[in-house]
């Protein structure tokens, strides 16, 4: 409505103003729309509706015989312009059969991509899973006793490790944080918009998602699972990415906090292929970045700010180019994080590399992204909450950790083997 008068509708309808039929049959399946592109010189003119389009000027051969009373837009006549796109024009205008097949699976592609895996669709009419559904092989049948893995993943924590660049805690190495950053980046591509990313795969091992700035220096924390991984002939690398960025938080949490549950069958992709469109998306400041990415997450705000709350690095923070982290206890999850980000006051500065950086006193740093939690009032609203009361930062922190980590494990179209 706009000033008491509907708009688009009875007398207001309009409609784009091209008119006329790509094929003298425009009911019929056939390939006439690129043997149409092919056997007639076009010419531009205004239509009907006043828009400008184009009608044949003369055909090519005699073959083609009276000009048909048929239309095409401009879009249309520059795939005959281009060699590749034209390429294409003379191969459908010549093979119905192969037009069929490249339509039908382009068509399926288009109505069925933003659904995710194969896995969640039903009936047999899908067939099999293609490559841009990021198909994975079927879950194993022998699980490893994963008890046994959680207490070698704990044992690691906490072994120094001259390979691998850690934190200290209490004055020993501590590689928990590092490996709790490990699962979350690998869990935090999924998108509940298209039912794509998710650690399932565990595809952060391979290029590109391995190079993207996010997760530089987590090499060293698969360098770190090696040896574990070894060990047990019928663990995923997907699981035990997660089970160790699980065990990590729960471990960091203390006695009396919120169990951390663990749902394994996880399975590895054979390489890093069709990831590309899951790379972190760039926004025009960081506040657009949070709001955006905690919509395309599938995460409530509650759940995101939880999260934000997570472990953190000082020495992954550094292998990404930041001074270091925002807590001053690597090893400890609680909802300290917010109290200093509340009660601080933050200033920007960057850090030796160039990264946009705030710190407060004490050699404190947050991202731009942490920030963000205190200069949005419903987020911040959410943060003093937590600051407030650490039985419910852990309890929320758990219980958002947990989704984000099983988000992928679909069965069927609403589902989840977890």
């Amino acid at each position: 409505m706009r000033n008491g008068t509907a708009q688009g509708r009875g007398k207001n309808a309009f409609t784009s103003g091209f008119e006329g039929p790509w094929t003298t049959s425009p009911t019929e399946w056939t390939n006439e729309y690129f043997l149409n592109l092919l056997n007639f010189d076009w010419e531009k003119h205004k239509g009907p509706g006043n828009h400008w389009q184009w009608r044949p000027k003369a055909a090519k051969s005699a073959a083609s015989g009276k000009l048909p009373n048929i239309m095409m837009l401009t879009t249309d006549i520059a795939l005959t312009q281009d060699p590749v796109y034209l390429d294409l024009v003379k191969k459908f205008s010549a093979n119905l059969t192969l037009l069929t097949e490249q339509f039908g699976a382009a068509w399926y592609k288009l109505m069925t991509r933003d659904m995710g895996p194969r896995t969640r669709c039903l009936g047999d009419l899908a067939g099999p899973a293609r490559p841009w559904q990021m198909p994975l092989p079927a879950a194993p049948k022998t699980l490893p006793d994963f008890s046994k893995v959680k207490a070698d993943i704990i044992k690691a924590i906490s072994t120094p490790n001259a390979a691998v660049p850690g934190d200290t805690v209490g004055g020993k190495r501590y590689y928990g944080a590092l490996l709790g950053r490990l699962a979350y980046q690998c869990a935090s591509t999924y998108r509940e918009t298209d039912y794509a990313g998710g650690c399932n795969g565990a595809r952060i091992r391979f290029e590109p998602m391995k190079s993207w700035p996010q997760n530089k220096g987590l090499d060293k924390a698969l360098q770190l699972l090696e040896p574990i991984k070894a060990r047990y002939k019928d663990l995923s690398w997907a699981d035990l990415i997660v089970l160790a960025g699980t065990a990590a938080q729960e471990a960091a949490a203390g006695p009396g906090a919120p169990a951390f549950p663990f749902c394994g069958g996880r399975t590895d992709a054979a390489d890093g292929a069709n990831t590309d469109h899951l790379a972190p998306r760039k926004y025009i400041n960081a506040t657009v970045a949070v709001i955006d990415n905690i919509k395309v997450s599938g995460l409530t705000p509650a759940e995101a700010v939880a999260l934000a709350g997570q472990l953190r690095s000082p020495a992954a923070q550094k292998a990404q180019g930041y001074s270091s982290s925002r807590a001053d206890s690597a090893g400890k999850l609680s909802n300290e994080f917010f109290k200093v980000l509340l009660q601080s006051d933050w200033r920007k500065v960057n850090s030796p590399s160039g990264k946009e950086e705030y710190t407060a006193n004490g050699g404190l740093f947050l991202t731009p992204s942490d920030l963000v939690i205190k200069q949005d009032p419903k987020l911040s609203a959410i943060a003093k909450e937590y600051a407030a009361d650490n039985a419910k930062f852990l309890k929320a922190f758990a219980a958002a950790w947990t989704k984000l980590m099983n988000a992928d494990r679909f069965k069927g179209p609403a589902g989840s083997v977890c």
